[in-house]
C-alpha cells in the first residue's frame, strides 16, 4: 500500500537531488534489514522443517529464466537498435521461442515440474488468471509509461513526475480500502465500481497536468 504512493516520489526525490543509481541503493540498508528480522522472528513450523523437499526442477527453471530474460531484455534494449534490424535482437526472440515452447512442453510433460499447468485446465482458475493478466497490463504499463511521458514529452523533472503518479496511487491504495470494507458488509460485485472510481477520478483529475 505504501509504495506505489512512496516509490515514485521518494524515488525522484533521490534522483533529482543525488542519482538515480541511489533509488537502487536505497534498498541495501532495507534489504539488511530484513534479512535480520527474517532470520531473527520468522521460523519455519516443524511440518515445513521435517518435510521431504522432492527434487527441483532444474531444467524448467532454466527454460524459464531464458525465455522471460530475453523478453525483457527484447522489450527493454529494442526500441535502442531499432528492433528486428538488429542482429542480437533476433536470436533474443529466437531463443525466447525456442525456450518458451521448451517450458510449456516440460511443464505440461514434467509430472513435477516447477509449474503445474495443467491447473490451467480449471475453467475459473483459467479465467481468473486471463482476467488478472489483463489487470496488471493495465495497471503496470501506465506506471512505466507515464513517468517517461511526463519527463520526456512534458519536461517534468523526476520529482514533479513522481508527485504526479503518486496521486492515482494514493487513490487507488484508498480504493483498496474501501472495497475490502464493502467486501465485508456487502456483496464482492459492489467491489469492483467501487475499487474503480477512485483510480478513475485520480486519472481524471491528474488530466491538467498532461
Amino acid at each position: 500500500m505504501v509504495a506505489p504512493v512512496l516509490g515514485p516520489t521518494l524515488g525522484g526525490w533521490l534522483t533529482d537531488t543525488f542519482s538515480w543509481r541511489y533509488a537502487f541503493y536505497i534498498n541495501i540498508p532495507v534489504g539488511i534489514l530484513a534479512v535480520f528480522m527474517i532470520s531473527r522472528f520468522v521460523h519455519d513450523p516443524p511440518y515445513i522443517k521435517n518435510a521431504k523437499v522432492r527434487p527441483f526442477d532444474n531444467i524448467g527453471f532454466g527454460l524459464l529464466v531464458v525465455w522471460t530474460g530475453c523478453l525483457q531484455i527484447v522489450l527493454d534494449k529494442g526500441q535502442e537498435d531499432d528492433w528486428f534490424g538488429a542482429l542480437w535482437v533476433r536470436w533474443a526472440v529466437g531463443a525466447l521461442i525456442v525456450a518458451l515452447i521448451g517450458w510449456l512442453w516440460h511443464s505440461w510433460t514434467h509430472p513435477k515440474g516447477l509449474v503445474d499447468l495443467h491447473i490451467l485446465k480449471n475453467r475459473n482458475f483459467r479465467t481468473g488468471c486471463f482476467m488478472i493478466a489483463l489487470l496488471g497490463m493495465a495497471i503496470y504499463i501506465t506506471i512505466a509509461i507515464l513517468p517517461l511521458y511526463y519527463q520526456e514529452i512534458l519536461g517534468y523533472t523526476a520529482f514533479t513526475a513522481g508527485l504526479v503518479v503518486a496521486r492515482a496511487a494514493s487513490a487507488r491504495s484508498s480504493a483498496r480500502r474501501w472495497s475490502a470494507f464493502l467486501a465485508r458488509a456487502s456483496t464482492t460485485a459492489s467491489c469492483s465500481p467501487a475499487d474503480s472510481s477512485p483510480s478513475a477520478f485520480a486519472r481524471w483529475s491528474s488530466a491538467p497536468s498532461t
